[in-house]
């Protein structure tokens, strides 16, 4: 399974390694949105300057997505949020670790990577402490601070790291984050290397 679009859609990998839609996961989400649309919300938005609509490709079936300035994404934050006031939407900014881009990503409410890791785990009939997640920024949060073994890779924005710690250590888990040194995907093989699933080096 591959969660993707800030757990806004949900695929499967079939044996010859084509990707699928899990229509079950589609049809959840549309029964969270019910007769409200994407295409309404972003005219809603229209007047909101501080929002530049992200490319298309990085829109989805039930994924606005938006830039904006950094410096202003608090007060942009607000802005939207009075926006989607009793729609049936929810949102999730973050700081791209990379360039620094504000970013804001709406979905339907309460939807996350932590939903959709959720549902995938009761579809499936999975323990949830045979995940192990690894994230850098704000988007990846609901995941970090949800009780799965979690790593935060080393490039990760300060205030990622700072909430993850808290939230663990306030939920009294020992043992379940790691706070990677190294950076993006050397990060990953270095918390799962923590976690003991792959091995160490020699």
């Amino acid at each position: 399974m591959i969660i993707c679009d800030v757990g806004s859609t949900v695929c499967r990998v079939d044996r010859d390694g084509k990707c699928h839609v899990v229509e079950a996961y589609v049809a959840r989400l549309q029964e969270i949105v019910g007769s409200s649309s994407f295409e309404s919300l972003h005219d809603d938005l229209r007047s909101i300057e501080t929002l530049r609509l992200q490319e298309q490709e990085k829109q989805g079936r039930f994924k606005l997505s938006y830039y904006t300035d950094a410096a202003r994404l608090q007060e942009t934050v607000e802005k939207v949020l009075a926006r989607i006031k009793g729609q049936p939407f929810g949102m999730i900014s973050s700081v791209d670790p990379f360039n620094g881009d504000g970013l804001i990503d709406l979905l339907p409410a309460n939807v996350s990577k932590a939903f959709a890791l959720r549902w995938w785990c009761e579809h499936l009939d999975r323990d949830p402490m045979d995940i192990i997640f690894a994230g850098d920024s704000g988007n990846d949060l609901a995941v970090l601070t949800a009780g799965y073994r979690a790593i935060v890779v080393g490039n990760a924005d300060r205030s990622v790291v700072e909430e993850a710690t808290i939230s663990h250590r306030k939920s009294g888990w020992s043992g379940r984050l790691h706070v990677a040194s190294a950076s993006a995907t050397s990060g990953v093989l270095e918390g799962c290397r923590f976690f003991g699933l792959i091995a160490t080096d020699e």
